[in-house]
Formats: C-alpha cells, structure tokens, sequence
C-alpha cells in the first residue's frame, strides 16, 4: 500500500502525460466547451478519491468531511466544500479508468480469474432504489442473492491485475471471459462457475488460453494437457517438444499450432466458416515455419554422433508437412472441404506413425 505522497507522485506523473492527450480528444470530439482551470487538479481529485479506499472509511461523506478536510489541508491547501467535490467526481472517471489500465501487470502464463458482488443496497430497500436502478439488477453469487454488479478481476501468478470488467449482477459470470482474455496466453484458472465446454473451446481457438475449472460433482475428470492431445492428433512431427516441457520457445509454438489446427479441422465441413477456416490454417503454417528454426529439446538425450541427423529428419517432416498444409489451403480455397477433410484425416495417421521418432517418451514411474 503506497502512503499519500507516493500515491500522489503516481496519479500525477500519469496526468502530465495523460491529460494533455485526453483534452486534445475531448475538443476535438466537440465534447468539451471550454477548459477553465479548477480550484482543485485533476490528480489531487484522483487522489483522494483512491486514497479512499485504502483509508479505514466506509462512508465518503464522513471520510472527506472528517478526515480530509480536518487532517489533510496541508496536503491539499485548495480543497473544495463535500458538495462541490461530488460535482467533480464524474469529470475524473476518464482519467481514473486509464490510469487504471497503466497500472496492469504483464501475463506470466499463469492466470486466475473470479468476480465479487457490489451490492448498492440491503435487499430489503431493492424497491426504494433509485441512484442506480437503470443498471443495477439482481443477482445470485457465493454468499447468496444481492442487488447491484459483478466485478470481474484477472490477475497473474504475482497478484498483479491483467484485466477487470463491471457487469450487471444478473449476467452470467461466463459472458466476459472473452474480453478478459485478449491480453493473455497460457493457462487460465477459475472456480466452477466458470464450467463450459463451449467456453472452453472458444477461449482454446480464439486465444489458445486453457480454462482450467474445478469439476462439478457429477462431472468426470476429462483434463487432458493440450500438448499430449495434439501430440495425438496431428503428431510429433510438428510437436516434438515433450508435454512437461512447454515453456520453451518450440513449446509456445506448439500450443498455438494446436489451437488453430484443431479449430480448422471442426471447421472443415462447413463452407460458410471457409474465411476463418484458412485463417487458422495459415496461422498453423506461419508457426510450423518459426518451429523449423527450432530444435527439439529430445535432441539432447541422444548420441553426439546422430545429433544433426535427428534434427535433420525434423526438419524434413515439418517440411512435408507444411507442404500438406498448404494443399489443404488449396483445396479449402478451391471449395473443396470433403477432400480437404480427407487429407486432414491422411496428415494425422502419418503423424501418429512418426509419433515414436520425435517424442520424447514418458518416464515409467
């Protein structure tokens, strides 16, 4: 927890840069008629209004009656009245939404996601509510039924945020995922509220993000690592990298072949979807090329001697597979997606026979 001056220091390093921009965006949007000077900056309206939340208030009237304007006139020498100041709120929300998303972490390859009620009010005084009533709506989440939002927080293995979304508490906690992943990679873990197939998959092929869930008691456990499933599907050749091994450089790009691949093949017969269908299949193109400058890690657990000939059969697969790649283009380009479903089935059997020369075989336990 920062004290007031490094908070400070923060909010307004991020003005100087930020609001010069931000002005320049508003007139030129014909949104703002004038820029008169207030009595209070920008930033210090910021920071007391995060300051907030890190002081032991519950109630902001009482919190900048009582505290700021008796215990921190020094620190903001032109404070305004407590009416004046919640005038001024609304006109910082821009501001405090991008200096929010500059304080987000970098996504490591492990996140968790979960979402918490803010309730605007007893349920007993839903009827009576007012202030937020075209927005606000009911909604049930851990600790029972509750009227207001949803806040929906991911962040990484650091405890840094990567994405927060505010929603209706009566939107179901699976309809945001999406747009909370664009800035992610790897694997995402959550509760079982989060329980899809179809959100699974979406997040798989859109993202090549893995949703790991606790199971509900009737469901069984289906978890398959990616890079195992792949391993079967569409061979080694192409994924020579051991499951347990991908954190490596051919790895990540195994894992993305692996997303769009899949995603192609269940769109094969589908002639509508044949714009996405080539989109995925060149991403698995463009991948298997990068992973051609690449040496398998299995590499290492043979003789010096046969070394740069195993690395060489590598290479020549990945080549004839690209080939098979770039026919299966053709024939989708074509309209052809009975043949290239044929030839997707042919790719994946010649895999599974050059399965035992490229992956590393599992130690017995």
């Amino acid at each position: 927890m920062m004290s007031l001056l490094e908070l400070f220091v923060s909010v307004d390093d991020f003005c100087q840069v930020f609001l010069p921009f931000w002005e320049r965006k508003l007139l030129a949007d014909g949104k703002k008629k004038r820029r008169r000077t207030g009595q209070l900056r920008v930033s210090e309206i910021m920071t007391i209004l995060i300051y907030f939340h890190q002081s032991q208030y519950r109630n902001f009237k009482a919190y900048y009656r009582e505290h700021v304007c008796k215990h921190l006139q020094a620190e903001f020498p032109k404070l305004v009245s407590y009416e004046r100041f919640v005038i001024l709120m609304p006109s910082v929300l821009g501001p405090l939404s991008a200096y929010l998303r500059s304080l987000y972490g970098s996504c490591h390859g492990i996140s968790f996601l979960d979402s918490t009620a803010l309730s605007v009010c007893d349920n007993h005084r839903i009827h009576n509510h007012k202030v937020l009533a075209e927005f606000a709506a009911r909604g049930k989440g851990s600790m029972g039924w509750f009227y207001g939002f949803k806040l929906h927080l991911v962040i990484n293995d650091c405890g840094e945020l990567l994405a927060c979304q505010i929603t209706s508490a009566n939107v179901d906690y699976r309809k945001p995922v999406p747009a909370l992943c664009k800035r992610l990679f790897g694997k995402l873990i959550a509760d079982r509220g989060y329980v899809s197939q179809a959100l699974f998959e979406q997040l798989l092929e859109t993202f090549g993000v893995q949703l790991i869930t606790k199971l509900r008691k009737n469901m069984k456990n289906r978890l398959l690592l990616l890079t195992t499933a792949f391993a079967l599907v569409l061979g080694p050749v192409v994924y020579t990298q051991a499951a347990d091994e991908p954190e490596t450089e051919l790895g990540q790009k195994m894992d993305k072949i692996s997303s769009s691949w899949k995603g192609a093949k269940r769109q094969l017969p589908d002639s509508s979807k044949n714009a996405d269908t080539l989109a995925k299949l060149t991403a698995v193109k463009e991948n298997m090329t990068a992973s051609l400058k690449l040496e398998p890690d299995f590499k290492k657990e043979k003789p010096a001697a046969e070394q740069a000939k195993f690395v060489a059969d590598y290479q020549a697969k990945m080549k004839e597979e690209i080939k098979k790649v770039d026919e299966m283009i053709a024939l989708v380009k074509a309209g052809k997606n009975d043949e290239a479903a044929k030839l997707a089935g042919v790719i994946d059997q010649d895999q599974k026979d050059a399965h035992k020369q490229f992956k590393k075989a599992k130690k017995k336990q």
